[in-house]
């Protein structure tokens, strides 16, 4: 299923956790939740949920926007050229409709 047009954004979160974690040489070299929307022209976003460091449970969301006409999003588990333990829990996507007004005429009140 397509994201609609009325969907302007998804906000994605998870719960992480990492023990040990040895980042690369790259800012993206991390543990993260990766993201990947086909189908539009959106792509990869340009933030997801990640970490750099050791941590305990933590929450980390980003809102990503553009997507309108993708699918909605493949999402995996990912440790990009770093060492370490990285736990997930709880990922989920929620949608941000566009809010639209109608245009009108007002009706006055009598008086």
């Amino acid at each position: 299923m397509k994201l609609s047009p009325e969907i302007e954004s998804l906000t994605i979160s998870a719960r992480l956790r990492a023990t040990n974690l040895k980042v690369g040489e790259e800012g993206w070299h991390d543990a993260r939740v990766a993201l990947c929307f086909e189908g539009g022209s959106f792509g990869y976003p340009a933030q997801v949920p990640e970490l750099a460091a050791d941590s305990d449970w933590v929450t980390k969301s980003v809102e990503t926007e553009g997507a309108q006409g993708s699918n909605p999003p493949e999402h995996s588990t990912a440790m990009f050229r770093c060492t370490g333990v990285f736990e997930i829990a709880e990922p989920h996507s929620d949608p941000r409709l566009a809010v639209t007004t109608q245009l009108a005429d007002a009706v006055l009140p009598a008086a």
